[in-house]
């Protein structure tokens, strides 16, 4: 997404009235609150490894419209903006919606752009079955063994 896609996304927030989110914070531990109202937002992003050789990312919640707002940011500089492969621990997804498969569409072609790519792990079977449906994971590899992601990134150094 471009940054205009971006406040796009956070203006239909605001016309949809579901709950705005103006100020996000990342704590070392990797979680996402809302200053202003003190409540855990739906969506976090956790940062396992980003060495100079891939990015390692996890997410937990929904990706939704909603979750997509809350780690948009530290998602874009954390994995599409490195450029570096990329593998994406999904274990704690539980739900995905069209705009959340959209952004790992443009996030793994940007990152296509760059010669590297990104891993899905571990999908919980709901989420699989959305990646599939959307195509994604042809674009992408996905798999539950961790080895696997590892030694995927790796031969794209």
């Amino acid at each position: 997404f471009s940054t205009e896609e971006t406040k796009q996304t956070f203006c239909e927030i605001r016309r949809t009235g579901k709950k705005r989110v103006r100020e996000l914070t990342f704590e070392k531990t990797g979680l996402h609150y809302n200053q202003e109202q003190g409540r855990k937002l739906s969506m976090q992003l956790k940062i396992i490894n980003n060495n100079a050789s891939y990015s390692h990312v996890a997410l937990s919640g929904s990706l939704d419209c909603e979750g997509v707002a809350e780690i948009f940011e530290d998602f874009k500089r954390n994995v599409t903006d490195r450029a570096l492969p990329a593998i994406l621990d999904l274990t704690e997804v539980d739900f995905i919606s069209s705009l959340g498969l959209r952004t790992l569409v443009a996030s793994a072609q940007e990152l296509a752009r760059h010669k590297a790519r990104m891993i899905l792990y571990n999908p919980q079977p709901f989420v699989l079955d959305e990646l599939r449906t959307a195509g994604l994971d042809k674009e992408c590899p996905v798999t539950q063994d961790f080895g696997e992601a590892l030694r995927l990134a790796a031969e794209q150094r």
